[in-house]
């Protein structure tokens, strides 16, 4: 059936999803009117058949969701995924537990880490940088940082070493999905090959240190995330088997002498993430796996903004909004 214009397009399968999700993007970059209705809400029914010109309206300063189109919306107020779920392509199956987690080869509304990207600038209004540890078609590890916060670095703008992260990972060898916030030390002694990775004065590892105090705001998150919320602490070397957890929650004094004990030629870090099983994720939707990786992120958050030079600010909705 052809609309108005004689162009054949119908919001309806495999097309609808990537013509939906290519106009948001389209709107998060600038190109479209930043209307955040495109954020926040949820088709209210699959069975969506709207024609293409009955979607947009045409302003001044480009194209917006149609009053039609609202109709098919609501508006999601509860923090969850800031996209239509009929835009969503991710399936449980990407992630891979003997291989890692599939990023190649599939279509951008497909693809994890755009779609956490996507939703994190939406959050919190700001651009984020994406690293990764992996090569091909599956990546181990995928790791999202601000913008904000490297720049802000005198001396490491240029890298991403320096900075606090979310992260997502498969490890493979455990079989378990993990996903959290990162703070890396880095190399204390480096050589001619090595220095890139070398630790600098202006890095998040010593703001981070500075705060593993007994009765500090530090102590109190990492509180509430083992004890309350059933997190993980992984903390020193990345080879060392020591892991922390509610039945065994460490003092900070010990913490510190943990991260002080890393050998100076190898990489250290810390760690404080949630796992997923692999039944678990089989069970889960895509939409539901997303969903859970950002309200980990969401907790972990205000740990992180302890380490950080700039903060995460999660979005303030106005009326303008919906």
């Amino acid at each position: 059936m052809k609309n108005k214009d004689g162009v054949i397009l119908t919001l309806s399968g495999a097309k609808r999803k990537n013509l939906l999700f290519s106009c948001i993007l389209d709107n998060i970059r600038g190109r479209l009117q930043p209307a955040s209705a495109h954020l926040g809400c949820w088709l209210q029914t699959a069975n969506c058949k709207l024609p293409f010109s009955s979607c947009w309206s045409k302003t001044k300063r480009g194209r917006t969701l149609s009053a039609d189109m609202r109709r098919e919306l609501r508006v999601n107020t509860d923090g969850s995924f800031p996209l239509p779920a009929l835009a969503l392509g991710f399936r449980p199956e990407f992630l891979d537990f003997k291989r890692g987690i599939r990023v190649g080869n599939l279509e951008d509304n497909e693809r994890i880490t755009r779609l956490l990207k996507l939703a994190l600038e939406a959050r919190y209004g700001e651009a984020f940088v994406t690293e990764r540890w992996g090569r091909g078609v599956h990546w181990r590890w995928i790791g999202y940082l601000t913008r904000s916060n490297r720049a802000a670095k005198p001396l490491s703008s240029k890298v991403s070493f320096g900075c606090a992260k979310l992260f997502l990972e498969m490890d493979t060898s455990e079989r378990l999905f993990k996903c959290g916030m990162q703070v890396e030390r880095g190399l204390l002694k480096t050589n001619a090959d090595t220095r890139a990775m070398q630790l600098r004065e202006d890095w998040d590892w010593h703001r981070l240190v500075a705060g593993l105090r007994t009765g500090g705001a530090l102590e109190k998150q990492l509180r509430r995330l083992l004890l309350r919320e059933g997190f993980r602490l992984h903390a020193g070397a990345w080879d060392t088997s020591i892991e922390y957890s509610k039945s065994i929650f460490p003092g900070m004094a010990q913490l510190r002498r943990a991260l002080a004990a890393a050998p100076a030629t190898g990489w250290a870090g810390f760690v404080v993430y949630y796992t997923m099983t692999e039944d678990e994720v089989r069970a889960s939707s895509g939409l539901d796996l997303l969903e859970s990786i950002l309200a980990v992120f969401a907790e972990v958050s205000p740990l992180m903004n302890l380490c950080t030079q700039t903060r995460l600010k999660e979005r303030v909705s106005t009326p303008n909004d919906s």
